[in-house]
């Protein structure tokens, strides 16, 4: 018997209370009230706040329907003022009771007690020695399996099925509000939104496929209809009708069908390309999705209205029931109940309810009907009563999480940047604020018009409720093409007023607020809003619209950052004909909406601030709108690069910040330079505090900044101290200037190669060569361990054959390499490279992606290399003396701060070989030349000799192991402000004692040796960035005594390391001591240089080259291409 074995296995006074879980669930739970072992969750670790005991229904979400607090001591549990101590600092403080939470259970070893949401006792039980008793009727019964599940019916796994809580809810019986809306329940709350979001999007896609096979069928018999109609022509009058009526039949039956295919979604899905949008199943899944938001939207609308008294309850507590028996017509589903409901707040804001292309999925069936009554359940259990601003504000990203935005594109703008914004453009201090306008042309959510409500009421504050709300709607205005944008910007708006309308309906019961100036338009093309604006703003004499492009004291937002080249032809069209300048390659989005913000929107004198892509700074395709933006007072710029992974988690772009004040630039100008802001916490801390932005910020002379890049490029990361060592560089000439080189992409195979042979055991055969990628050129070193063979005397079936198109002049000159540093000039070459031969056969490759350059030296003849390398052959000078050079700190510190371009996220950039062109060249004597030769050559040997690196040797190390374990089960621990970790900032890490920090993350573990493997065992990955996740379920050798020896020999292996990686360091320091004075620098100068490659972020950049060692110099990937295969994406 259970009841039996419960109560033998509780029989000990010595029993603690952790102890008495697992009896209680397993018998009790588990054997007499049926809940299999998924259904009982235990709280085994005694963590503080949770339940002793979850337990679970059996409706198909698995909801937890009760909850289960147990103590040793009955009387804790019979005495009432003991049970009320508990229901109220443990049940109640600790939030037990969750929004599908109908019962609580409150045990000891011999009593049970269920009790309703409001600690009612419902059932109660004591075992006594021989019998069963009701304490509240005095009724015993047998001590007996039955007779306990008799007694405890309600809260068995069977019940849960009976759904008695729906039930209740149905008859307004159900207590509503019992968990008040705070910071510590919005999680709760995120729950809810999250399942219903789940529930309700499966619905849409369902119902959208019913609509679209509709539409097909509709299609097709219209389609008869015509051909018919073509076929009789004017003729067959009465025919004619007859065909007339059933083609009007058909598009009644079908209306909806017909509406959402031809009108609704595919509007929808030429606004949606805009958010960068192109399969046909994503704009499915962003539609059922944005309508599933939309419908959830007005449900919770409607709940807060009801808990704060703009309207009579009628979607939970009692209104449920009151209404369904007003409302005669309402069928019993809660889709004709909403209706009324919405129906009856619109007038609070009726924006929210207007038609719009998300209505389609509302008359629905018993599947709509039960998925909205569970929803309304699950909401019946919050009070909206009591939220905040702050609460109610930040209720949109629980709303839609952030996993959520990821999923669907969309990357809404941190407060955090937002404030910045709205700071540095003066917003958050213009005196003058209730006077101005305020424009978001890409408003998305409109964080930046609520954001900005906080210094308008602030300025307003001496106003009644009603003219605060009258200076919000005058003073601010969002747009956006996606209609779902605009219905959140409504609503956060309109969350962020709440309270101040409450208080203007106090004063004033008949007051209504006016829609917000926020609207439904395509910013970059018509200035007249569009007929189909949800909640425009009211009506204007014709002509004023267009008048109101420049009536903008501020232009503030996040644009989107998408290629033109993804929009509709008609589109692309369009902007080409309105910004013709812009329309260079394939320019982003972001461009036309800076150049229009500054052109079109602004008054003069009024300001902009906006997030942009990096790529504004030096990329060709905003390079018309840089030179337009030089003859403005460009205020600001801010590099958000080495913070973007957590400002915008999951973008591929690099943002920045862009301030411009709409005048005419003065000959004294200065520039500010926001620089190296590395987490949000610093964005704040440059919000709120001068003088740590003025440690962060650089101001220079505008027309000095401008001329450090010749072509135009924006150097963000230029400090004060920078300058006149740049402008000296900048006097030098250049690699180009000095006919030093030729510089070129490597080979580019193309779709139609035949010169490629993955590798295999058995080595190049003659005639091959390694094939190297950027990956496997380190400063002096190349790694041959590649994953293909090139033929040589077929790579003239490359697309592009770079250097090793013709290789007659390396051929006729093998084994001549200079060895002086100067260069020979007495080669053998054919008329074709006499007056450009080369000066070496010896030739450097550089890396086209990295956080700085890193050359190396090869011969042609023996190795070739892809276009993810730079070519660079010598016309002066030897290979390794350019290396040597390209390899020195001057030209890594010069090209970081004046020729970065296409930045990519891990601090990488795409060198072209421009920016190898663009190098000041040192001047070389031939005593300085040959030194600058032997130091890259003893370099080169020391690189050599590094067979392997740390991760090469761990995988070697742990070759036969078969047993494993994750590093979160060996004690391995992550803190720190972000939970991810670059490979790089993994790399540079440095164990002490038994924590390690990279990056801003800490690792902490028992031991040293698992902090040794985790490190290298991440490492060993082929990853660029590791979650904590990642971190945590890394597998190292289960066996403590093979990690002990295999950390020994990683650290044994570092310390062999030791002499080489020392020598090559001071060689590099030699090599820079020499070209730094080459380059003319003063010993303060160069100084200067040295401190500044110590400070962040040129210390991550420019004072990390990849050397022989380095851990992402890793092993490539095998892999066998089919043909054709290579180059599908």
């Amino acid at each position: 018997m259970s009841l039996k074995k419960f109560l033998a296995e509780t029989a000990s006074g010595a029993l603690s209370e952790i102890g008495f879980y697992t009896p209680l669930a397993t018998h009790v739970f588990g054997a007499l009230l049926g809940y299999p072992p998924t259904a009982r969750i235990i709280n085994k670790s005694g963590k503080h706040g949770v339940p002793d005991i979850r337990l679970k229904s059996q409706e198909p979400d698995g909801s937890e329907w009760a909850v289960v607090e147990a103590k040793i001591d009955d009387q804790e549990i019979r005495d009432n003022a003991k049970r009320a101590s508990i229901w109220h600092d443990q049940i109640l403080e600790h939030g037990y009771i969750g929004p599908e939470t109908f019962y609580v259970v409150l045990c000891a070893p011999r009593t049970f007690y269920v009790c309703d949401l409001g600690g009612q006792l419902l059932e109660t039980l004591h075992i006594e020695s021989d019998h069963l008793t009701d304490p509240k009727t005095g009724d015993k019964f047998p001590l007996s399996d039955k007779a306990f599940r008799d007694r405890m019916q309600i809260i068995s796994y069977a019940a849960s099925l009976e759904r008695p809580q729906l039930q209740a809810f149905r008859e307004g019986k159900l207590k509503s509000g019992h968990i008040p809306i705070t910071v510590q329940t919005l999680d709760q709350l995120q729950g809810v939104f999250s399942l219903a979001i789940e529930k309700l999007r499966e619905y849409c896609r369902l119902h959208f496929r019913r609509l679209a096979e509709q539409y097909e069928e509709a299609k097709s018999r219209l389609a008869d209809i015509d051909r018919r109609l073509d076929i009789i022509g004017s003729g067959a009058v009465q025919v004619r009708k007859e065909l007339l009526y059933r083609r009007s039949k058909i598009r009644s039956k079908y209306r909806l069908a017909l509406q959402v295919f031809e009108e609704d979604y595919r509007e929808f899905k030429h606004d949606q390309t805009y958010a960068g949008t192109q399969k046909e199943e994503h704009f499915e899944d962003i539609f059922c999705t944005n309508t599933a938001y939309v419908a959830l939207s007005r449900l919770i609308f409607v709940r807060i209205c009801e808990d704060v008294g703009l309207t009579t309850r009628k979607i939970s507590n009692s209104g449920i029931a009151v209404w369904r028996e007003f409302v005669q017509n309402i069928k019993g589903n809660y889709q004709d109940l909403l209706d009324v409901a919405f129906k009856d707040v619109a007038h609070v804001y009726s924006s929210l309810f207007e038609s719009s292309v998300f209505d389609w999925f509302g008359k629905g069936d018993g599947q709509l009907h039960d998925i909205l009554e569970r929803i309304l359940f699950r909401l019946n259990a919050f009070s909206f009563r009591e939220m905040n601003r702050d609460v109610l504000g930040s209720i949109y990203q629980y709303f839609r999480p952030r996993v959520e935005r990821r999923r669907l594109g969309e990357y809404y703008t941190p407060v955090e940047v937002v404030d910045y914004i709205l700071a540095r453009t003066g917003i958050l201090t213009d005196a003058g604020i209730m006077q101005k306008r305020i424009l978001d042309p890409a408003c998305g959510s409109f964080t930046f018009g609520v954001r900005a409500t906080l210094p308008l009421l602030k300025a307003g504050a001496h106003l009644s409720p009603e003219n605060k709300i009258e200076l919000v709607r005058n003073c601010l205005r969002g747009q956006d093409i996606n209609p779902f944008s605009v219905f959140l910007s409504h609503l956060s708006l309109l969350f962020g007023l709440l309270d101040v309308y409450l208080k203007a309906k106090e004063t004033n019961s008949s007051f209504v607020i006016k829609p917000m100036d926020v609207g439904l338009q395509n910013s970059l093309t018509l200035p007249l809003p569009s007929a189909r604006e949800i909640g425009e703003h009211e009506p204007e004499p014709e002509g004023e619209a267009t008048q109101k492009l420049r009536t903008y004291d501020y232009v503030v937002g996040n644009p989107p950052f998408v290629r033109n080249e993804r929009l509709p032809q008609q589109d692309r069209e369009v902007l080409n004909e309105q910004f013709p300048s812009l329309a260079v390659r394939n320019t982003d989005l972001s461009v036309y909406f800076l150049y229009a913000a500054t052109k079109y929107f602004t008054k003069e004198d009024g300001v902009i601030g906006m997030v942009a892509p990096i790529g504004i700074a030096n990329s060709q395709w905003a390079a018309y709108l840089r030179n337009t933006l030089m003859d403005y007072q460009i205020l600001e710029l801010v590099s958000l690069e080495w913070c973007a992974k957590q400002v915008f988690p999951g973008a591929d772009i690099v943002p920045m910040l862009i301030f411009v004040r709409n005048r005419k630039r003065q000959e004294n100008h200065k520039i500010r330079l926001v620089r190296g802001l590395m987490n949000l916490e610093e964005i704040v801390k440059c919000t709120r505090d001068e003088s740590f932005r003025a440690q962060k910020t650089s101001e220079l002379p505008f027309e000095t900044w401008a001329q450090l890049s010749d072509l135009g490029d924006w150097c963000l990361e230029v400090a004060e101290q920078d300058v006149p060592i740049l402008e000296k560089l900048n006097s030098r000439k250049s690699f180009e200037q000095a006919d030093t080189a030729h510089v070129t992409f490597a080979v580019k195979a193309g779709n139609n190669q035949k010169f490629l042979r993955p590798t295999d055991a058995s080595g190049p055969k003659r005639g091959e060569v390694p094939f190297v990628k950027g990956q496997h050129v380190a400063a002096f070193a190349v790694s041959h361990d590649t994953d293909e063979f090139a033929t040589l005397s077929k790579i003239g079936t490359a697309e592009d054959t770079s250097i090793w198109g013709d290789l007659e002049f390396y051929e006729a000159n093998a084994g001549l390499a200079d060895t002086t540093g100067m260069g020979r000039h007495d080669y053998r070459t054919s008329e074709k490279l006499a007056t450009g031969s080369p000066s070496d056969t010896l030739c450097c490759l550089i890396p086209e992606i990295y956080v700085t350059f890193a050359a190396a030296v090869v011969d042609p003849l023996q190795i070739a290399a892809n276009n993810s390398t730079i070519a660079v052959v010598p016309k002066k000078g030897s290979a390794f003396c350019l290396a040597a050079i390209i390899n020195s700190r001057a030209s890594r510190y010069y090209s970081f701060l004046t020729r970065r371009a296409a930045i990519l996220l891990r601090k990488r950039t795409t060198w072209f070989p421009r920016a190898v062109k663009a190098l000041p060249m040192p001047s070389l004597t031939p005593r300085t030349a040959k030194a600058l030769h032997d130091l890259a050559v003893e370099a080169t040997d020391l690189s050599g000799s590094v067979k392997e690196n740390e991760t090469e040797a761990y995988i070697e190390a742990t070759t036969g192991i078969a047993k494993f374990t994750k590093a979160g089960f060996l004690g391995l621990r992550v803190t720190g402000q972000e939970k991810s970790v670059d490979r790089e900032e993994l790399a540079a890490a440095e164990i002490v004692g038994q924590s390690m920090t990279a990056g801003a993350v800490n690792f902490s573990a028992p031991s040293s040796e698992v902090l040794t493997l985790a490190r290298v065992a991440l490492l060993a990955a082929d990853k660029d960035e590791f979650e904590a996740e990642d971190i945590e379920n890394i597998p190292l050798p289960a066996d403590a005594a093979a990690r002990a020896e295999i950390a020994s020999r990683v650290r044994r292996f570092a310390e062999d390391l030791k002499s080489t990686q020392e020598r090559v360091l001071q060689i590099l320091e030699e090599i820079d001591e020499i070209v730094a004075d080459g380059l003319g620098l003063t010993p303060a100068e160069h100084e200067t240089m040295r401190k500044r490659c110590r400070e962040f972020p040129l210390s991550v950049t420019v004072e990390r080259p990849r050397l022989a060692w380095s851990a992402d110099r890793k092993r490539q990937a095998r892999r066998t291409y089919l043909p054709g295969e290579r180059f599908k994406t």
